[in-house]
């Protein structure tokens, strides 16, 4: 397939063999707690479909409730809420590109609606 490649992103240094690669076009690392690294790896892949993103980069808490501290819970929120939606609004022009070729530019949408209204 021309012109494949894998979007890798979270906090931490992602370690990869790079035998598997072999058939990427590129490798892009993004830090999902830094809008500026999201902005600037949606720009690089300008007008390039992208048919699946899976936002799974999180951090996740070591303590209990009731020794976490409320920086430690909010580095979490930063992370694992607005990291996904800062993913899902930088790379939604590309996810719109895929979706036109498929015919069906509107049926996220429709999924989504029809998953709140259950």
């Amino acid at each position: 397939m021309v012109g494949r490649f894998l979007l890798l992103f979270g906090i931490f240094k992602i370690q990869v063999m790079y035998a598997d690669l072999v058939p990427l076009e590129r490798i892009i690392q993004i830090d999902t707690s830094n809008e500026s690294s999201i902005i600037a790896a949606a720009r690089e892949l300008k007008h390039q479909p992208i048919d699946v993103l899976i936002n799974n980069a999180g951090v996740g808490g070591k303590d209990g409730i009731d020794k976490t501290m409320k920086t430690e819970m909010m580095k979490q929120f930063e992370v694992n809420t607005v990291g996904s939606f800062l993913m899902t609004r930088s790379f939604l022009p590309h996810l719109k590109l895929a979706a036109a070729k498929t015919g069906w530019p509107r049926s996220p949408l429709f999924r989504l609606a029809w998953e709140a209204l259950r």
